[in-house]
């Protein structure tokens, strides 16, 4: 009952034009940062460490930026969330630059791809990939190909009102492909010779569930992660293909895609994944402030499984 309220009263908040809520979360990231200081000394700690020839003065600029894009994300978010087709496709708020890149990979492997993205851009609305600003009939692939990897927030709540926000344009009967993270293997293996697009957001630091996987430095600190996406698809010989959103200017992201490899059983965990974090650094370095940094995403050390091949 009370996620179905949360969910009613953020559909409701939704109707007003996205300039309102981006005026009403300018206010709320303002306060979070200077007043509240949500998460300040993790944010400002994540930036410092991840760029060591930043000077202070440069660091907290770009934790300033940081917090005005984390309102944005958040004014998007719930306007995303009652927000019809015609109304995403007018705000032109995503547009694919190459997407010839994943409409490849999609059709070469009989398994479908792997998508990796990390939380760059605004990753909760890309359940209205069919409402951005190029041709849907140009694509091979709708709705049943469609799958999105998460993790089950701890509030029921706000769980069912965010799988609401991402799913809502899905207009698929008995839509099938929300995953939690946990289950994905059995549903890829289940869904063999099936094509999907397992669209999945790349947290830096392991869940408790997942194995810790050590990679090469990432952002200039030691970092380990998660390697259950490579290791779906090495077993099924599926592609991977990286996904960046970059913002072009405010209201307007641009997501373009970059192989990785066409059949991931000719690496290894590591190389897919290093290969991943080398094209994720290079996108955050390009856009600093566009990366969740306040996240422990650097987290000690623990012991990793050497061997993952």
């Amino acid at each position: 009952m009370a996620g179905k309220l949360l969910t009613a009263f953020l559909k409701l908040l939704s109707l007003m034009p996205l300039g309102v809520h981006y005026f009403l979360c300018g206010g709320i990231s303002w306060l979070a940062r200077a007043v509240f200081r949500y998460r300040y000394d993790v944010v400002m700690a994540n930036i410092a460490r991840s760029f060591p020839d930043k000077k202070y003065k440069e660091i907290k600029t770009i934790c300033r930026q940081f917090y005005r894009h984390l309102g944005d994300l958040i004014a998007e978010t719930v306007w995303f969330l009652g927000s019809s087709e015609k109304r995403v496709r007018s705000q032109r708020i995503c547009s694919y630059k190459n997407p010839e890149v994943i409409i490849k990979a999609f059709e070469s492997s009989e398994n479908g791809v792997v998508l990796m993205n990390s939380h760059i851009g605004n990753w909760e609305i890309m359940g209205g990939y069919k409402s951005y600003n190029y041709t849907p009939e140009a694509l091979p692939f709708d709705d049943r190909h469609m799958c999105v990897l998460y993790k089950r927030l701890h509030s029921k709540a706000w769980d069912a009102a965010m799988t609401a926000g991402r799913l809502h344009l899905m207009t698929e009967p008995d839509y099938d492909g929300y995953i939690e993270t946990r289950n994905w293997m059995r549903y890829a293996l289940s869904h063999k010779g099936m094509r999907k697009i397992y669209h999945c957001p790349m947290d830096q630091y392991p869940y408790s569930i997942a194995t810790p996987l050590r990679v090469n430095d990432f952002m200039h600190q030691k970092t380990v992660s998660m390697g259950g996406g490579a290791a779906i698809a090495r077993k099924l010989h599926m592609p991977v293909v990286y996904m960046c959103s970059h913002v072009e200017s405010r209201g307007h992201y641009v997501q373009h895609f970059e192989l990785i490899t066409e059949d991931a059983s000719t690496m290894s965990i590591e190389e897919v994944m290093n290969r991943y974090y080398t094209l994720l650094q290079r996108d955050i370095e390009a856009q600093p402030w566009n990366y969740l940094w306040s996240h422990r995403r650097w987290k000690p050390i623990v012991q990793t499984n050497e061997n993952s091949n």
